[in-house]
């Protein structure tokens, strides 16, 4: 009888109550991208323990790799209230509030992440997107050099300095950097596109035309090449990376991959136990 009464309660010790097994789930949907399951299980979460502030995050993630800013926004907002040296937290929000197309707050954001961790260099490429929105172009080349001062293989940095090239008009400079961006990211369409807007100001033709039809076949065919690499960078924590590939492949028209980012397709709905 006493064995029976050990195994039972040891056994239930290791046994995860129902909002602990949810918060798995929606960290494993999370990271498939199925943010529609990953959601209702992080609000099933926050309905029965809504003291356990780390559903937040998370959910707070999934809303804005989902599309939800402002949602997104005020999960981590509240987050962060329980976890105020949490820099990844304020990064997260950083990235929500450029997404919400809030300059100011995101600045604030993003610059309190980096007093937690200066070692970040995708912050330093937040900073500097805030910086160029703002057409503060200045401010945002300093915060680009930082970024490539902390990792020379930051295709996002290089793409935004030769964005403010091409913003100046010094198109050899803008194809060099776009060139280094995509030698770090060879599916980034974008970076092809206006690098064949540089080719054109400089009238070769040969060269643009041959960078718009990387363009399209980019932008018919790889859906779920964006879609696998936002999953990867998600598993990193590279919250900005990902949301950018999770974002091309819902634009893409493409009906087999985009409705499972971005839109709901079935219910899934977990009831208090």
């Amino acid at each position: 009888m006493l064995r029976k009464i050990w195994d039972m309660l040891f056994l239930s010790s290791r046994v995860p109550s129902a909002w602990q097994a949810a918060m798995r789930k929606g960290n494993i949907f999370l990271l498939k991208g199925r943010f529609v399951a990953a959601q209702a299980c992080f609000d099933y979460v926050a309905t029965v323990r809504p003291d356990h502030y780390p559903v937040y995050r998370d959910r707070g993630i999934t809303r804005l790799m989902s599309g939800q800013h402002v949602e997104a926004i005020g999960d981590l907002g509240r987050f962060l209230e329980q976890a105020p040296e949490d820099a990844n937290g304020w990064y997260v929000r950083g990235l929500a509030f450029l997404e919400n197309r809030d300059v100011a707050e995101a600045l604030k954001a993003i610059e309190r992440s980096l007093v937690l961790n200066p070692d970040n260099h995708d912050a330093c490429v937040g900073m500097a997107t805030g910086y160029f929105q703002n057409n503060r172009l200045a401010k945002a080349m300093s915060w680009i050099e930082q970024a490539m001062t902390l990792s020379t293989e930051n295709a996002a940095a290089y793409y935004l300095r030769a964005t403010v090239y091409m913003k100046k008009k010094n198109y050899t400079a803008a194809v060099q950097d776009f060139s280094s961006a995509l030698e770090r990211d060879a599916l980034w369409a974008d970076a092809y596109h206006k690098r064949a807007a540089c080719y054109l100001a400089a009238d070769n033709r040969g060269k643009a035309m041959n960078d718009l039809v990387r363009t399209l076949y980019i932008d018919h065919t790889s859906a779920p090449v964006y879609l696998a690499r936002g999953l990867k960078h998600l598993a990193k924590g590279l919250y900005g990376r990902a949301l950018y590939h999770f974002k091309q492949a819902a634009s893409l028209n493409d009906p087999e991959h985009a409705p499972k980012l971005m839109h709901k397709k079935k219910s899934h709905r977990l009831e208090p136990a």
